[in-house]
């Protein structure tokens, strides 16, 4: 074969050396071959990880819709019927101290006294949302397939009950919705990116839009 016809003519060998590095070149071959199918190996798996996290996507944003949403509209209902509002409040750190200082003292204590007559059904809302956050923190499903779908109002429901979320919350140790709090920042902070985006669009086409004219100086050419 070709290799053996170089490797016993460019180099004098005894026949022994000549059939050691003929197992060396397959050795090689081997190692070649072994490489290239767990180069193909990880890629294969790659493309199923890729599907098995765009399926749970998909199961949890099916879980999003059937569970959460239909938890939220039942606090909503719960809200009217005893004229309780949520408390608007700008959203800062998740915690309470934040929302105190925000709020003051004392509207702090008259605003908690009022959340706490529907505080359970709060909670099932937003233990429902640290539920579902988990699969997309830990990297289980694809959170980019979640967000196109529910990801606004994922981050507006948020906001929504970030006092009752911050309240629950009592420092910077405490775990408490974590998951939920991550993916707000992670989801909020990519609305506000495409936002401005599209500002920025719309800006640019309104500045092209606008003709630029002047009136130049009596005897000159501009």
């Amino acid at each position: 074969m070709f290799w053996d016809e170089i490797i016993c003519t460019l180099v004098i060998l005894t026949p022994l050396s000549c059939l050691f590095l003929m197992r060396v070149r397959v050795v090689l071959i081997s190692l070649i071959v072994a490489v290239i199918q767990i180069s193909l190996a990880k890629k294969t798996l790659n493309i199923s990880s890729k599907r098995d996290a765009a399926k749970l996507a998909a199961g949890q944003i099916e879980v999003y819709v059937t569970r959460v949403i239909p938890l939220q509209n039942k606090l909503y209902r719960v809200e009217t019927s005893l004229k309780i509002n949520k408390v608007k409040i700008e959203v800062g750190e998740f915690q309470f101290s934040t929302v105190e200082d925000k709020l003051g003292a004392l509207k702090y204590k008259e605003a908690l006294t009022e959340r706490l007559k529907v505080m359970s059904h709060s909670l099932n809302v937003i233990n429902a949302m640290e539920a579902f956050s988990v699969y997309f923190t830990k990297g289980v499903a694809d959170e980019e397939i979640a967000f196109s779908s529910v990801g606004q109002t994922f981050v507006h429901s948020v906001e929504d009950l970030y006092f009752d979320i911050a309240t629950c919350v009592a420092n910077d140790q405490d775990k408490a919705f974590q998951n939920l709090i991550q993916l707000y920042k992670i989801w909020s902070k990519r609305l506000e990116k495409h936002r401005l985006i599209r500002n920025h669009k719309v800006l640019s086409e309104q500045l092209q839009a606008i003709e630029d004219i002047s009136i130049g100086p009596i005897g000159t050419n501009s």
